[in-house]
């Protein structure tokens, strides 16, 4: 359950972003809020969220039951438009990382657009194509994408959906972004 400080803070930054306050409205303390009126969930994300826009790059974050590698965000100004782009891994043991590559664009500093590109790790794009090999050689009617989607939905259900967490901690960023005009 969200606390009233970060309601605060993500109705301050919201109302940034969209224009309906001035800069001046708001206070700094509710946009990025006393970590000890967070929950232990909010402090993660907001840990993650701000690594992520202030470095330095930190490994093995745990955020809700997951852990992220959170690299530092690239920044970039171009006259009223800031381009940050980042990079967020889901650790997995064992196995390569899911990678998950981030931009955040804001325009006369209110939030303009997110987008993500998740490139998944683990070893269904490895095993998935050897497995419709065996299953081909024995006439069982698997193909690569079916055996790949079959482990993925195994991965899943070991990793838990770390996806929600990973676009929890951009989205944050985000707001923040627009919140402290980055």
């Amino acid at each position: 359950m969200l606390r009233l400080s970060t309601i605060l803070g993500l109705t301050a930054a919201v109302a940034l972003t969209c224009g309906c306050a001035k800069r001046d409205d708001v206070d700094d303390r509710n946009v990025v809020a006393n970590s000890a009126a967070l929950s232990d969930a909010e402090y993660a994300i907001d840990n993650a969220a701000l690594t992520a826009l202030y470095g330095p790059e930190a490994t093995r974050l745990r955020v809700m039951g997951h852990e992220f590698n959170v690299k530092m965000a690239t920044i970039e100004h171009v006259g009223s438009s800031t381009t940050i782009r980042g990079q967020l891994s889901h650790h997995l043991s064992y196995r390569p990382d899911d990678q998950v590559y981030f931009v955040i664009r804001l325009e006369n500093s209110r939030l303009d657009q997110i987008s993500t590109d998740t490139h998944r790790g683990g070893l269904a794009p490895i095993v998935g194509p050897i497995a419709a090999v065996i299953a081909d050689y024995f006439d069982v009617p698997i193909d690569g994408d079916m055996a790949t989607s079959a482990l993925r939905a195994i991965g899943a259900s070991i990793d838990g959906a770390w996806e929600s967490v990973a676009d929890a901690i951009v989205t944050d960023a985000g707001f923040k972004a627009a919140a402290l005009h980055l």
